[in-house]
């Protein structure tokens, strides 16, 4: 399927032909809250460990599970690489007011 693709887009850590947002070595800021279990490999003599992100469902009518992705943020010189929300019904975009300001872009009132 990649061979027929006709995309220039290429993944910034292994020049690859994927998006960056599928990339398992991105890496994250710290402060960044993700859910992830460790898996532990007990079957080598040198045992390893890594993070996995996974879709859950919850059938619990309290909780709902949003899918999210790690996008980079630019303003200028500013760039801020954060963990971006994916809610097909929204009507609108948000940003956290500290992300804001890092990034400097001006404050212009909240919802």
């Amino acid at each position: 399927m990649s061979h027929s693709c006709r995309s220039d887009v290429k993944c910034i850590i292994f020049n690859k032909r994927f998006y960056s947002v599928l990339c398992s070595k991105l890496p994250l800021r710290s402060g960044l809250e993700t859910e992830s279990a460790s898996i532990e490999n007990s079957t080598t003599a040198s045992s390893s460990s890594s993070n996995v992100l996974a879709n859950q469902a919850c059938t619990s009518e309290e909780r709902v599970l949003l899918q999210t992705l790690v996008v980079m943020l630019q303003n200028g010189n500013h760039k801020s690489l954060v963990r971006a929300l994916i809610d097909t019904g929204s009507q609108k975009s948000y940003i956290l007011k500290s992300t804001a300001e890092n990034l400097g872009f001006k404050y212009e009132g909240e919802e």
